[in-house]
Order: C-alpha cells, then sequence, then structure tokens
C-alpha cells in the first residue's frame, strides 16, 4: 500500500517563511501549503520573477506546494461580491504558476436553501470563481465544517462550474457536530486536498482542537475511506494552537507515516 504524501501548512510552525519550509523538511513531510491572502506571498507581491524564484526554492528543498490557501472569511456578503472574485481569481492564478493548481478557503454558512440569502452570495461568487478556474485548469477547495456534509454537495452541484471541489477538515467536522467518516460517503469523491487535524467536542458542545492522534477523528478509519474512494493527494498537517507547535506536527507526521 503507498505511503500518505504528508503536508505541512508552513504557517503552523509559527516561524518565518523559509525557516518554515526548512521545518517541513525536518518533520518529513514531502508539501506544503501556504497562505496567500497577505504578505510575502499575496499575488501583488508576487511577479513572475517572484513566482519563478519561490518554485525553484521549494524544489530545492525537495517539497511540493499541495495547495495555496487564500482564507478571506467567507464569502456570504454579496457587497464584497466583486473583492472576493478579484481577489480569489488572483489567489488561482497564483495556484496555477505555483504548481499545485489547487487553493482552499472557507467560503461561510450558505444556510439551508438557495432561498437563503448567504446561499445566494456564495453561489454568486463560487460560479465566477470556479469557471474562471475551468478556464485556467485551477479547482477552489470548500473547506468542510460549516454545513453537513450533504448539504454542501448539494450545494456545489447546484453551481454552474465543474472547478469547485472538496478540502476535507475531519476536525472541523468533529467540532461542529457531524461525522467525518460519515460525510466521505457525500463528499468523498469530490476531496481534492485534506486535512491532517484533530479535535473534541464534549457532550456540553464546548470544542477544542487537539494534537493529532489525541482527538476524537479516527484516522485510520479516515484514511481507509478516502483511499477507499480513490484519493491519492496531501494530508496537510495543521495546528492551529497549542504552545509547541514543532513537537505537535512531528508527532502528526509520524502518526500519518505509520497509517
Amino acid at each position: 500500500m503507498a505511503k500518505l504524501k504528508i503536508g505541512v501548512m508552513l504557517e503552523s510552525f509559527r516561524k518565518p517563511l523559509r525557516e518554515a519550509l526548512d521545518l517541513a523538511v525536518a518533520v518529513g513531510a514531502s508539501g506544503c501549503q501556504i497562505y496567500v491572502t497577505s504578505g510575502k506571498m499575496h499575488p501583488d507581491a508576487m511577479g513572475p520573477r517572484q513566482r519563478e524564484e519561490f518554485r525553484e526554492l521549494v524544489v530545492s528543498k525537495g517539497l511540493e506546494i499541495s495547495a495555496l490557501c487564500g482564507e478571506m472569511g467567507g464569502y456570504t456578503d454579496p457587497r464584497r461580491t466583486e473583492e472576493f472574485v478579484t481577489a480569489t481569481k488572483a489567489f488561482m492564478d497564483l495556484a496555477v504558476d505555483l504548481g499545485p493548481r489547487i487553493l482552499t478557503a472557507h467560503i461561510g454558512a450558505v444556510g439551508d436553501s438557495p432561498a437563503n440569502p448567504a446561499w445566494r452570495a456564495v453561489a454568486s461568487v463560487l460560479e465566477q470563481v470556479g469557471q474562471h478556474g475551468d478556464e485556467i485548469g485551477c479547482v477552489f477547495a470548500c473547506e468542510t465544517g460549516m454545513e453537513e456534509p450533504e448539504l454542501l454537495r448539494g450545494f456545489i452541484e447546484s453551481l454552474d462550474t465543474h472547478s469547485i471541489r472538496i478540502n476535507y477538515d475531519p476536525a472541523n467536522l468533529v467540532m461542529a457536530g457531524y461525522d467525518p467518516i460519515g460525510g466521505l460517503k457525500h463528499l468523498g469523491d469530490l476531496v481534492v486536498h485534506t486535512h491532517a487535524k484533530d479535535g473534541v467536542r464534549g457532550p456540553d458542545g464546548r470544542v477544542e482542537e487537539v494534537a493529532l492522534g489525541k482527538g476524537q477523528v479516527p484516522f485510520a478509519e479516515y484514511v481507509a475511506g478516502l483511499r477507499a474512494v480513490g484519493y491519492d493527494g496531501y494530508y496537510t498537517i495543521e495546528r492551529e494552537v497549542g504552545d509547541d507547535p514543532m513537537a505537535d506536527i512531528e508527532m502528526a507526521a509520524s502518526y500519518l507515516a505509520s497509517l
């Protein structure tokens, strides 16, 4: 059985970009995901020469980029549709130039039907960026967690584009009260990227992200489920909290390598 392709969200190290690349190598990852919504990796700061140099830098480390993250906090505000579309298209262009051709982000809570204003607002944005993706060969991967997987599937199928897919985050689903394994029944064939993250949800509804392998995501079953639908992409470690991210990421990489 093929080994998992293990990646790391570089921002999880909480170190400067170049140092984070070296740390990704140190923990045994072969891939990395990078935020591009601000700073040196924003499309406006990445001209043609900078894009080529960064591609070469990543390759020189023996890594590849698993995906870019273009997080804008969701697309539910219809007053910002033009802003969202313009920015997200630029992120997708960067994803093509840097290689992964995958952009991930949260889309916001769309509600339960097309009658919901949030549904219509998000659909307007995603149809436009998805059609751009159809043209340039890049997919936009919605991150799971805000809606039931079956509802999210229906939302995606309602869009007039073929380039909207899924960034599956099982911890987000656990913390939202959904079944991360059952969700694969509805979304598994749409998954192009996944976050390796863990979490818990208590009986009182309290939630917490925890170190991978210490929470309620049954990762062996999760990996088996993704393999069953033919997924062969990256499992990108994301650690958003914790006092010692390096130790947590090392532990996560070792655990994933054992599956």
